[in-house]
């Protein structure tokens, strides 16, 4: 999480970071916005040790939503999708 100097709070996933700069997913929103932050900017950073998650999530989401997000957390570098199929496999 980032707090900003002007009040505002990011949460995301950090994408990277330079001396000036922190790239950040925002996943306040839906897909998740990759946000560019100045650390000039930035009051105050935390990690978090719990994830944000609701536990009804399996129900505010789609079911593309979800291959979605499933789809980006398996990937590393690579175009790889996710279906349904995928995940009932591995089940």
């Amino acid at each position: 999480m980032l707090v900003l100097k002007n009040g505002d709070k990011i949460i995301g996933v950090k994408k990277e970071e330079d001396a000036e700069s922190v790239r950040v997913y925002d996943i306040a929103e839906l897909p998740a916005v990759l946000r560019t932050v100045q650390k000039s900017d930035i009051s105050k950073s935390e990690t978090a040790v719990d994830w944000p998650a609701h536990k009804d999530n399996a129900s505010r989401y789609t079911i593309k939503q979800l291959l979605d997000l499933v789809t980006f957390l398996k990937s590393s570098s690579s175009n790889s999708v996710v279906t349904l199929s995928d995940i009932l496999r591995d089940s």
